[in-house]
């Protein structure tokens, strides 16, 4: 087999597709520490779908505040911030439902 794809081509799409989230958070694991890979859009943009698959909110979070994207990657960017902001209101509320049960 050949060397693996780097970063910025379809692989990290690829696996995107196929859902297999936890290879694509072991292949970002290994790319190199360099920053022109690590702030590659695609780059972020895969890290991001790996932070919340893993529940990581906070990541996610990080990653789509502090960096610019292309318009073609918002929609699905904005998925995940909705998804994240709908769940998060659903934990939020069955805490407020069962602390209301525990004081009465």
């Amino acid at each position: 087999m050949g060397q693996p794809m780097l970063a910025g081509t379809p692989y990290e799409e690829v696996l995107q597709q196929a859902g297999n989230v936890e290879r694509l958070g072991r292949f970002l694991w290994s790319l190199p520490q360099c920053d022109k890979l690590q702030l590659h859009e695609s780059v972020l943009k895969a890290k991001a779908v790996v932070a919340f698959h893993r529940g990581n909110f906070k990541e996610l979070y990080r990653l789509l505040e502090h960096h610019q994207y292309s318009p073609h990657n918002h929609a699905k960017l904005q998925a995940l911030w909705l998804k994240v902001n709908f769940v998060g209101n659903l934990f939020a509320d069955h805490n407020s439902s069962q602390l209301s049960h525990s004081v009465v």
